[in-house]
């Protein structure tokens, strides 16, 4: 192996990576829309006009109840099990969802039939595009635990400052990245597929579902100012994998679309869209697993 750190080697990993995340985010984030305010503010993606933590009121018919903030984030831990759990079952009992999972892990084989995930594969054997410290710092930053720790990290903060606006978005961050994370470990416990390097469980990769589920949802919450340079660094990180001989292709490509779908069915409360259609999963005239778009005028 040799260390390949000329701009070309590097653009030809990172574009189809930064061009699936932009596609995935550009036509799903930009045709959603909130979802509604449900129990304690943890399911609303838009931000609050009551009032602060430090002084938050609860209506209750003609009566208001002081709430102290500690018991507000008492509260917060003791039921975010049940919303992520919550979470999980609306994502999975929706066929839109298996849809969108099936045809990534179809055009993944597609990949692999054609040999052009072979031929990446030797082509990251034969170069390394990133050095030993670029690497490190890009594989620390797309771990699960490090991105679940900072999301929290920027809870308390908001949380200990009273930013109201912060403190819901940092929780919907979290609730994305803990059902990504959960959903991560499944498919790798049910798959548990060989690494190029000789590991195990590398289906689907968790870098690349947990970095594109952070640019997804901070793509619903402040739109391409914070999504664009998220979805840029998860590119940065999936081509990562495939540098350090973690990850095939089809792992990164599922990865990537566990990532979108987890977290934008979070987000959103109207169906999946796609190039401003309606998506249906069904089944094709030669029957094979296909989405269906429906154009409504």
């Amino acid at each position: 192996m040799h260390h390949d750190l000329a701009p070309s080697g590097l653009l030809r990993a990172f574009l189809p990576c930064a061009a699936a995340i932009s596609l995935l985010l550009t036509t799903g984030c930009s045709s959603a829309t909130p979802l509604p305010r449900k129990r304690v503010q943890l399911l609303a993606s838009t931000r609050p006009v009551e009032t602060t933590p430090a002084n938050y009121v609860r209506q209750s018919g003609e009566t208001t109840e002081q709430v102290d903030p500690r018991s507000r984030f008492r509260r917060d831990v003791a039921e975010a099990p049940a919303i992520v759990a919550d979470d999980l079952l609306n994502i999975y009992s929706s066929l839109d969802s298996w849809a969108v999972l099936g045809s990534a892990y179809l055009g993944g084989r597609a990949l692999d039939e054609i040999g052009f995930q072979d031929s990446t594969t030797k082509y990251f054997r034969r170069h390394s595009i990133f050095g030993s410290s670029a690497s490190d710092a890009l594989d620390f930053a797309g771990k699960g635990q490090v991105l679940i720790a900072g999301s929290g990290l920027w809870y308390l903060w908001a949380y200990n400052r009273d930013n109201e606006a912060d403190v819901i978005e940092s929780k919907l961050l979290l609730r994305c990245l803990m059902s990504t994370g959960i959903s991560t470990l499944t498919f790798k416990s049910v798959f548990n597929d060989r690494r190029p390097n000789g590991g195990s469980k590398a289906f689907p990769s968790g870098h690349a579902a947990m970095s594109v589920a952070t640019a997804t949802s901070l793509w619903y919450s402040y739109g391409p100012r914070a999504g664009l340079p998220a979805a840029a660094l998860a590119a940065l990180i999936s081509v990562q994998r495939l540098d350090s001989q973690y990850h095939d292709l089809d792992d990164i490509i599922s990865g990537m679309a566990l990532g979108w779908l987890v977290a934008s069915s979070i987000r959103r409360e109207e169906p999946l869209r796609l190039f401003g259609a309606s998506v249906y999963p069904g089944v094709s005239e030669r029957g094979q697993l296909a989405l269906l778009l429906r154009w409504e005028h």
